[in-house]
């Protein structure tokens, strides 16, 4: 039989390793945006973006601040992340 304390360290690890399995590198879920290839999926990370609700509120002058972003990209990822 295992212990209590045993099965607390066990269930632990379960969870760790279930949060794990969902999360989502942004720099991948970046890239499935038209437009965005790894290196600007990158840029974007670096300029402090984590996820597509964050690509969705930023500015567009944040965007366009990103190097690969030019306006035409711009409007691709605005009309897919609505």
């Amino acid at each position: 039989m295992i212990s209590k304390r045993d099965q607390k360290i066990a269930d632990r690890h379960a969870r760790v390793a279930t949060r794990r399995l969902h999360q989502v590198d942004p720099v991948e879920s970046f890239m499935f945006l038209p437009g965005v290839n790894r290196e600007i999926a990158d840029a974007m990370v670096n300029a402090g973006l984590i996820s597509l609700d964050d690509v969705r509120v930023a500015s567009d002058d944040l965007l366009l601040s990103i190097s690969g972003i030019g306006p035409a990209t711009l409007i691709k990822i605005r009309e897919s992340t609505q």
